[in-house]
């Protein structure tokens, strides 16, 4: 991994490889988990639009399916999606665009949206989609797709939980569990809808169940994990010194192990071995040093959990940190890191909010915003919004928090693509 994917912190560093559209084109991506929690793949969730507006029309167009395939085009799937599938989705105009035989055959699954109707010129489009080596899956399927021979040429039907009831989700189980097709569950939102969709025969499940877990008060956390949020707390301290830095690194042997060991690896060029905990922070300095280490601390908390819920932890931080200087916050940057960092802790350790943050040391501003008690107006909260609303691909709302920023919706997507690459390859350390 290079050194600056690591390291560099720099808010107003742009990847010089990225090539916007003519259109600013938002994209966003939802996991798609096997049975095992791992990821299969991302649906990629898209916006086309012009400078800070918005217009609440879903993409139609053949200008639109140049635009957002170009786009996909010149960031790389492989940022997006980190050698997973890539689903995207396809309205009738996309369908028929000869821009989608551009892409990927071998990494993209050509989603077509429930709206498209199943006539001959469409048809013909996903035979012909198919005969190129695509992929197709059907989008928020329910009862009424008995008969649509779309469903027969689908190689993988999604199945709406919203929009379906336990009969209907079985119903269609044993409709489609014929060896040919495979099932997924989408807007999967509960631990008990994605056991239910396991035990139905779902391959697989998208949606954001694996961060809601039922959360449990009172009951006392592992020894380890205990031993991890204490050193996090002092770590968590913007009056750290650098001999109480030292010292907590100090107080758990694997974590020090762990550092010196990521400190000698091919992410860094040093002149000659790292030898010691001082040694590192002489060439890092407090800051990134007290990052790097409540990275990693993080990591070995979620270690149990599904992967992607560190890659989500990383992806905020990193994102709050690029964005910090549009809110006038770049005095702030390394705590508004370790916010974002530090957001999925109540669904890693499967805890309550409240009860993590007594034993952290984090600035009472950044508490109040965690647990969901800050003035609408202030600029952490906004910030952590616009975090938030990227991920969720809430465009509406992104573009209302853009408004209190300075900044533009082409230089969140361009920081949105760096976080996204930095988290993939960080999270693989």
């Amino acid at each position: 991994m290079p050194h600056d994917v690591a390291l560099d912190a720099r808010p107003n560093t742009v990847a010089p490889d990225v090539t916007l559209a003519e259109s600013t084109v938002l994209l966003a991506r939802q996991p798609i988990f096997d049975r095992k929690l791992e990821v299969w793949g991302y649906e990629l969730l898209y916006r086309s639009g012009n400078a800070n507006q918005y217009d609440g029309n879903e993409p139609s167009g053949r200008a639109t399916a140049r635009t957002i395939v170009n786009a996909l085009l010149n960031i790389g799937l492989d940022d997006l999606v980190g050698g997973k599938l890539a689903f995207i989705n396809f309205d009738r105009e996309m369908l028929l665009s000869e821009f989608a035989w551009t892409l990927p055959r071998d990494k993209v699954v050509i989603e077509i949206l429930e709206t498209v109707a199943a006539d001959p010129e469409i048809l013909a489009v996903c035979s012909a989609a198919r005969k190129r080596g695509f992929k197709l899956a059907l989008d928020d399927v329910d009862e009424s797709a008995y008969g649509n021979p779309m469903a027969d040429l689908a190689d993988i039907i999604k199945v709406d939980f919203r929009a379906t009831s336990n009969a209907a989700r079985q119903r269609l189980a044993r409709r489609y569990s014929n060896g040919k097709t495979t099932l997924l569950a989408e807007k999967v939102e509960t631990e008990e809808e994605f056991r239910q969709a396991t035990s139905l025969g779902f391959q697989y499940c998208q949606g954001y169940f694996f961060a809601r877990p039922t959360l449990v008060s009172g009951r006392p956390l592992p020894v380890a994990a205990v031993s991890l949020l204490r050193i996090l707390g002092q770590l968590s301290d913007p009056d750290l010194s650098v001999k109480h830095l030292e010292a907590a690194v100090r107080q758990q042997v694997s974590l020090a192990h762990k550092l010196i060991r990521y400190m000698n690896s091919a992410a860094f060029t040093w002149k000659s071995p790292i030898q010691s905990i001082q040694h590192a922070l002489a060439l890092l300095g407090t800051e990134q040093l007290r990052k790097i280490v409540s990275l990693m601390i993080v990591a070995d908390l979620s270690g149990n959990g599904p992967q992607e819920l560190l890659v989500k932890a990383l992806l905020r931080a990193r994102m709050a940190e690029l964005v910090s200087p549009a809110f006038g916050l770049e005095d702030k940057s390394g705590t508004l890191f370790l916010m974002g960092l530090f957001s999925l802790l109540d669904v890693i350790l499967v805890r309550p909010m409240e009860e993590i943050l007594r034993g952290l040391n984090l600035e009472a501003e950044i508490c109040d915003v965690l647990l969901d008690r800050s003035p609408k107006d202030s600029p952490i909260r906004r910030l952590h919004e616009l975090v938030i609303a990227y991920e969720a691909a809430d465009w509406p709302a992104l573009v209302t928090q853009v408004g209190h920023a300075h900044v533009d919706l082409n230089e969140i997507s361009v920081f949105h693509r760096q976080a996204v690459r930095w988290a993939d390859e960080v999270s693989h350390l």
